[in-house]
């Protein structure tokens, strides 16, 4: 028994073992941390006009009896993407979505809210569309329409939250896939370190061929699978895909 514990192979899969757990208890905490976020999110922006109607005067659009030009209906959402709440005591400065330039915010209201017993306000300020102060616990989110004209498409989250260093763009990455992608990373690190020993001599070269290569692969799948996770990384993704595909004969 005694023998195969002293086993280089076993030896090695109890190190990546406890390489695992270390990253697992690394994730969990990150996951379980008390923290106060505030995220925002684009959801969409959709010109009402196309550039060639608007410039051949097939169509107009009219508001209060006035045309406007380059009219958008922008789709955001703010969300509470920390484990604590935010109280109407905690906004030091009231979020907000601005925008710059010629740009003239039309209307704007909320369409949504998670939970539907959130009560929520926005009101008009110039070229921005400011929030009322309000209660939001971990996960509510609050989703709002706006029609703004000149618009050239930047968008500007502005407020200031005690507990909040600043307010950044959601990104959805579920735990699993976090710890999926960490463990992954981990698990091809450690392999690629041994399949470099084992090139030198400081591990057989059986070891390689029948542990180390195959971990070097789960651990490099894993990773993948774990950033397809994440919103931003499919976005990217696809991104890469279309101009492949684009440039392909």
């Amino acid at each position: 028994m005694w023998e195969i514990i002293r086993d280089p192979i076993w030896q090695f899969i109890g190190a990546i073992l406890a390489l695992a757990a270390i990253f697992i208890s690394i994730g969990l905490y990150l996951r379980q941390r008390r923290r106060k976020a505030m995220s925002y999110e684009i959801v969409s922006q959709t010109p009402l006009l196309s550039m060639e109607e608007e410039v051949k005067g097939k169509l107009k659009i009219l508001f209060e009896d006035e045309p406007v030009q380059k009219v958008h209906l922008i789709v955001a959402k703010i969300i509470n993407a920390g484990n604590l709440p935010i109280l109407p005591t905690d906004y030091q400065r009231p979020l907000s979505f601005g925008f710059d330039n010629e740009a003239r915010v039309l209307t704007a209201e909320v369409i949504e809210t998670n939970p539907d017993s959130l009560e929520a306000s926005i009101g008009i300020e110039g070229k921005k569309v400011a929030f009322e102060p309000t209660l939001l616990n971990e996960k509510d989110s609050i989703t709002l329409k706006m029609l703004v004209s000149q618009f050239d498409g930047k968008v500007t989250v502005d407020g200031r939250i005690i507990g909040v260093k600043d307010i950044r763009k959601f990104t959805e990455w579920p735990v699993y896939f976090f710890l999926a992608s960490v463990i992954g990373f981990g698990l091809a690190l450690i392999s690629l370190i041994g399949i470099g020993l084992s090139a030198i001599g400081f591990i057989p070269a059986e070891i390689a061929q029948v542990l180390l290569f195959p971990c070097f692969v789960l651990g490099s799948l894993l990773y993948v699978i774990g950033g397809l996770g994440n919103r931003e990384m499919r976005k990217r993704l696809r991104k890469t895909f279309r101009i492949l595909r684009a440039k392909s004969p």
